[in-house]
């Protein structure tokens, strides 16, 4: 039996990831609210968590100083550190060198964050993309983030593989060499030998603005390149799809 996997909260302030905490425990995971300090930094390195979010109010710590500090750790040096600001995702976007997993900005969405954590070791992604030097860097981007990536370059392609790699994402490219992204997502939806995937056309942003009214295929459109943003975007929609087809 696979253990409980750890999450440690770092904070200035405890009073408000209470909703947060609960949705961490009755997923599975083992949660530990600690309040920032040297020995909470040691004794996040002695209990390696999976993920560690870090939740700073306006006038507490440099995040950026204290992920330093965590990623310099013997045993933190690949965990995934996410940041929840106070503040608003205004107040690290101009960060080039930012070093979070990923960032949040309150009022947070719960579902999102635990999508966020399960999609590592749970979201299959199909990348249909002619462009190889696009799809070998999203790839590598993907997987980085802990996705298992297959990738087709035509609309045929896609459709062979859609079936033996039972993806949960399909972002695929809107103009193919064969077929049109489309067409390919709408003989997904019909062949009962693929799952229900989340379904998006990935295109350049004037495009995809131009097909959403006119693509009911498409769950979602969404332009390149997949950054953390938009990534976060695809995981949370591929959990809502999943409560979605639980509660029918």
């Amino acid at each position: 039996m696979k253990a409980p996997s750890t999450v440690v909260i770092l904070e200035d302030t405890q009073n408000s990831l209470a909703a947060l905490c609960l949705r961490l425990e009755q997923s599975g995971r083992i949660v530990h609210r600690l309040k920032i300090s040297e020995t909470a930094l040691s004794r996040t390195d002695q209990l390696r968590p999976e993920a560690i979010l870090v939740h700073i109010g306006p006038s507490g710590t440099d995040p950026f100083t204290l992920q330093a500090a965590l990623r310099k750790k013997r045993n933190l040096k690949r965990t995934r550190i996410f940041l929840i600001s106070t503040l608003g995702r205004e107040s690290i976007q101009g960060k080039q060198e930012r070093g979070f997993d990923h960032e949040f900005a309150q009022p947070i969405d719960e579902e999102t964050v635990l999508s966020f954590l399960d999609a590592g070791a749970t979201a299959r992604l199909l990348l249909v993309e002619d462009y190889i030097g696009l799809a070998e860097a999203t790839q590598e981007f993907l997987q980085s983030e802990g996705l298992e990536v297959r990738l087709a370059s035509t609309g045929r392609e896609a459709l062979d593989a859609a079936v033996a790699f039972q993806p949960d994402i399909v972002v695929c490219d809107l103009h193919l060499p064969d077929i049109s992204g489309l067409e390919v997502l709408r003989t997904l939806q019909r062949n009962p030998d693929v799952g229900r995937a989340l379904l998006v056309i990935h295109t350049a942003s004037q495009m995809a603005t131009e097909y959403r009214l006119d693509a009911p295929e498409a769950d979602l459109f969404m332009s390149k390149p997949i950054d953390r943003e938009k990534l976060a975007i695809l995981l949370s929609e591929m959990h809502r799809l999943r409560e979605k087809m639980r509660a029918q």
